[in-house]
């Protein structure tokens, strides 16, 4: 999910944008969800990270961020961007400091066998801020297996619809100063109030049928044609 903020609250509502967050989060931008800035709370909310727990369960000082969590991260500025607005990236906490994460993603063996050569991950445009490290992480040769670990004052996120996604399998692990908010709660509908689950849900599937379901609109592209980054709602 896409949206804009400028960060000069410590509360602030939105609505995202974009299917790499479904089912979780709508691709129509028809929901609203509750931010809390990392720059006014989170480090007070957590203590410091005082109560993280790492994938073995074990209680560690590492990281103000918890397995699950959804939060909006971007890039630093460009000193030649005016505007106080910032466009984030909604994504999911896969892993913190020490964690052994698979470089392709939790789910990559959905897309091993239908895409062998990018393992289900599309790749950013020449205008997008990270884009020259993922051009880097694209030139190595795909391997279902690889893994790394996260170093530290980083997070691994991934997105929880990852075939129409960019997160930390493109751009590696993300340091934790990218990371501007916490998603708190969906807003909108009324019916649908509550707190997000940290519980990651299995990808939808990406056939036509299922995405016109979600309200995505997928551009029909020839076999030769990479697959493209940004994935257009369905007005």
């Amino acid at each position: 999910g896409f949206f804009l903020w400028d960060q000069t609250s410590p509360f602030t509502w939105v609505k995202p944008s974009g299917p790499s967050m479904l089912p979780t989060i709508a691709a129509d931008g028809s929901e609203v969800w509750l931010l809390l800035s990392s720059n006014w709370f989170l480090y007070t909310l957590r203590l410091g990270g005082y109560f993280h727990k790492n994938q073995k369960g074990e209680r560690e000082n590492k990281s103000i961020f918890r397995i699950g969590d959804m939060v909006a991260f971007a890039p630093p500025p460009s000193p030649d961007k005016k505007s106080i607005f910032m466009p984030l990236s909604c994504k999911r906490v896969v892993g913190l400091p020490g964690d052994v994460v698979a470089s392709n993603g939790q789910y990559v063996k959905l897309y091993r066998d239908q895409d062998p050569i990018n393992l289900g991950k599309s790749w950013p445009q020449p205008s997008h801020a990270m884009y020259a490290i993922a051009e880097q992480r694209r030139q190595q040769p795909p391997d279902p297996d690889q893994t790394e670990v996260v170093p530290e004052g980083h997070v691994w996120l991934e997105a929880d619809n990852p075939g129409l996604g960019l997160d930390s399998r493109q751009f590696g692990p993300i340091p934790e100063s990218y990371v501007r908010a916490v998603v708190a709660a969906r807003l909108w509908p009324i019916w649908s109030l509550a707190r997000p689950k940290r519980l990651r849900p299995h990808p939808i599937p990406l056939d036509e049928a299922t995405l016109s379901k979600y309200n995505v609109y997928r551009a029909r592209q020839a076999p030769s044609t990479p697959v493209q980054t940004e994935q257009v709602p369905r007005k």
